[in-house]
C-alpha cells in the first residue's frame, strides 16, 4: 500500500470558556502559538540474570499535560484569564461635576481614561470660573495636568465635565485561576485546508509570568495551562484532549 502524504501546517482559530459559565465557547482572538506539551515518568526493571545488562520490564506513566497558548488580543477576556481576574465594561456617556484636589504640575487623574470635551471649573453645576486649557491645564489621555503658571490654585477643588468613551476594567489577582474548556478549530495549510481540531476538556490557567506594557513589538501574552482529567467524560474516551482530523484520501 502507497504511504499517503500525511505533512501539517496548522492555522485557526481558538474557543475558550469558563467551565460552569453559561457564556459558551468565545473566540480568544489572534492567537501565535498553541503547542501541547507532555512529561513522564519512566520506571524501569534492570536484569540482572545475565551479562550485559538491559531492562527486563519498563513503564511510563504520564505525569502531566500542558497547553501552551501565546495571545496576541488583550482583550478584557483574555487578561482577565491570564491575570486571574474579572473583567467588567462601563458604556460611554457624559460624566459632570467630578470633583479632585488640584496639585500644581502634576497629574488629576480623572475616573475614566480617553476623556473628550473637558471642561474644568472652580464650582459644581456650571455656575462658576470656567478655566481654559493650554493656560490653566493640558490634557493627558488619562486626565489633566494643572499648570503651575494657570489660574488653578494648589489644593483647590476642581469640577471636571467629560464625556466616557467607555472602557473595560480589570481586576487582577482576584482569583486563583479557573478551569476552562478550550477548542482549537484548526485547518491543515499543508493538506488545503483540511480540519484539525483539538479540544482540551478541562485546562486550569496559569497565572502570565509577565506582561508587558511598553515594548518594541507587538504586547503577547503568553500562557500555560494544565490540562486536567475530566472524569465526566464517556467511558473509552480520553479524559484529557482529543485530536480530530479530516481522513486522508
Amino acid at each position: 500500500m502507497a504511504i499517503i502524504e500525511q505533512s501539517y501546517l496548522g492555522v485557526g482559530k481558538m474557543w475558550i470558556e469558563k467551565i460552569g459559565s453559561t457564556t459558551g465557547l468565545k473566540d480568544a482572538g489572534e492567537v501565535d502559538e498553541i503547542t501541547v506539551a507532555h512529561s513522564s515518568d519512566k520506571k524501569t526493571l534492570p536484569s540482572h540474570r545475565k551479562l550485559g545488562g538491559g531492562n527486563r520490564n519498563s513503564i511510563n506513566r504520564t505525569t502531566g499535560v500542558e497547553l501552551a497558548v501565546k495571545f496576541r488580543d488583550f482583550s478584557p477576556e483574555n487578561l482577565a484569564i491570564g491575570l486571574f481576574g474579572s473583567s467588567s465594561s462601563i458604556v460611554g456617556g457624559s460624566i459632570l461635576d467630578e470633583s479632585h484636589v488640584a496639585r500644581l504640575d502634576a497629574l488629576v487623574k480623572l475616573d475614566y481614561p480617553g476623556a473628550t470635551n473637558i471642561n474644568v471649573q472652580d464650582q459644581s453645576g456650571g455656575a462658576g470660573t470656567t478655566y481654559t486649557e493650554g493656560t490653566d491645564y493640558t490634557v493627558e489621555s488619562g486626565g489633566i495636568v494643572i499648570l503651575s503658571t494657570g489660574s488653578i490654585t494648589d489644593g483647590q477643588t476642581i469640577y471636571v465635565d467629560y464625556d466616557n468613551p467607555g472602557i473595560d476594567i480589570v481586576q487582577a489577582l482576584v482569583n486563583s485561576g479557573d478551569d476552562y474548556h478550550i477548542y482549537f478549530d484548526g485547518l491543515n495549510e499543508a493538506q488545503g485546508g483540511d480540519p484539525f481540531t483539538g479540544e482540551f476538556f478541562k485546562a486550569k490557567s496559569a497565572l502570565a509570568e509577565n506582561l508587558a506594557l511598553i515594548s518594541e513589538d507587538y504586547g503577547e501574552m503568553g500562557l500555560t495551562f494544565e490540562v486536567l482529567q475530566d472524569e465526566s467524560r464517556p467511558a473509552g474516551k480520553s479524559q484529557y484532549y482529543e485530536i480530530v482530523k479530516k481522513t486522508a484520501a
